[in-house]
């Protein structure tokens, strides 16, 4: 059986691809920049983590130190009759990581560590920790052919705002406090490990073709695991745009345990294989609107198949950035993509809008803010297994030192699934929203920085 997604949703994203199309009749600028790349001509000059330019080699170690308070609400119901739990609390918050970036053109490799803990004084007193890795390895065997590999690995609290896709965290307090109500021991462990290689066979052709392994479980018993393949085919139209066509199959193991209070708990393990295939324009360069607005654009096609039924879709980014003065710029994007996310134990479909402003004021005042908004669907299955993501969040940090700042943030969000939805293992509430603000001590410590030769 086929479904082909020309639903509201569908078309007002095709109706956004098509304008994409339209706007690339500018001609891109050869001498632009990447979107968020740093040019020597747009320097940070803050006093907190400024004077910094790109680096060929770098360890940086970062930390944060704040008190704060927050809001958690469920939603229980709908119209009249609708019921609601509330839970406020105050809290600690620390943090800490260490990152080391090499990259030359013939070899990269950049790893880290980071860790965080919550502090809630209610309740006699509770600690929540999160801990992550990660590391990034390229290598140029030849002129033309290159391996790339990465992993991540994370411990953490369930929590729905970091497994559902679609929005970045931006600013706020990191982990936000959707595991602040109805707490429990549950926590999630997860990684993932890819590995490709890139052959370029003539001057414009090139094959991609790599593997991944992920796998998520649960302390309570509950696990998901799944691996993958997917090869590409590459083809340089001109010389900032591409033209691309992939397959891929997915194979998925999911073992359900006994997590009391979790809606799946009592549903049979399950297995299943999913194939995608991928076709769409790459640009490597960013349209030149005029000299301070830049356009960056991506477009494709997805297909998924999961059980005999096929669900085809498009997919596509599209991101307006603009600098305003010399240290302050905005940028407003749209993403449109379908993923296949482990902890979630199917495909996810997303249309995503997401805006940002950011600058300066003085040398010593960074102030930044953002909003976001994300409709997504679960499986190909079911139309109405649906949900929607908001988040927010605007802080400004004050430089004391290059290496030492005072920071205040707030941070915003709130989700909610359809009430036919089935709500995975890892995800609680059917409908959560919270707020929060933190005040604290922020340190940027470069223990090594190697400028980028020019």
């Amino acid at each position: 059986m086929t479904t082909c997604s020309l639903d509201r949703h569908g078309r007002l994203a095709a109706g956004g691809l098509l304008l994409w199309l339209l706007c690339l009749l500018p001609r891109p600028a050869a001498a632009q920049a990447q979107v968020g790349a740093y040019r020597p001509e747009r320097p940070n000059r803050a006093i907190f983590q400024g004077g910094y330019g790109t680096a060929e080699q770098s360890l940086i170690a970062t930390g944060a130190l704040g008190v704060g308070a927050g809001r958690t609400v469920e939603v229980t119901g709908r119209g009249n009759g609708t019921d609601s739990m509330r839970a406020t609390s105050t809290f600690g918050h620390a943090l800490g990581s260490l990152d080391y970036n090499f990259d030359r053109e013939r070899l990269a490799a950049s790893a880290g560590i980071g860790g965080a803990t919550h502090y809630t004084p209610s309740d006699g007193g509770r600690f929540t920790t999160a801990t992550s890795a990660h590391s990034m390895l390229r290598v140029a065997v030849t002129r033309r052919t290159t391996i790339q590999g990465h992993a991540t690995a994370a411990l953490e609290p369930l929590s729905a705002l970091s497994l559902l896709p679609g929005l970045d965290e931006g600013a706020g307090v990191s982990g936000a406090l959707d595991y602040g109500l109805g707490f429990d021991a549950n926590r999630l462990l997860r990684y993932q490990a890819e590995i490709g290689i890139e052959q370029t066979l003539t001057r414009r052709l090139a094959v991609e073709v790599g593997v991944y392994r992920s796998f998520a479980e649960y302390t309570a018993g509950s696990a998901s695991e799944s691996v993958g393949a997917v090869g590409r085919l590459r083809y340089q139209l001109t010389r900032h745009l591409s033209a691309r066509v992939g397959y891929g199959r997915d194979a998925v193991r999911i073992d359900r345990g006994e997590l009391a209070g979790l809606e799946s708990a009592d549903e049979p393990d399950s297995q299943f294989t999913g194939e995608r295939i991928d076709a769409g324009l790459d640009f490597q360069q960013n349209l030149s609107l005029s000299r301070r607005t830049t356009l960056a654009l991506n477009t494709g096609t997805v297909m998924y198949s999961q059980d005999g039924r096929r669900h085809y879709d498009l997919t596509g980014t599209a991101t307006l950035r603009r600098e305003i003065g010399r240290t302050w710029y905005s940028s407003v994007g749209y993403t449109r993509d379908a993923v296949f996310v482990t902890t979630l134990g199917q495909p996810t479909f997303t249309d995503s809008v997401q805006a940002t402003v950011a600058g300066l004021i003085g040398r010593r005042v960074n102030v930044n803010a953002n909003a976001g908004a994300s409709h997504g669907r679960l499986g190909i299955e079911d139309e109405d297994n649906g949900y929607v993501l908001y988040r927010a969040g605007t802080g400004m940090t004050l430089g004391l030192t290059r290496d030492l700042g005072v920071s205040l943030f707030y941070s915003f969000f709130n989700y909610r699934f359809d009430q036919t939805a089935e709500l995975p293992d890892a995800i609680r509430h059917r409908e959560l929203s919270g707020h929060a603000f933190r005040v604290g001590i922020d340190l940027f410590l470069p223990i090594y920085h190697r400028a980028r030769r020019p």
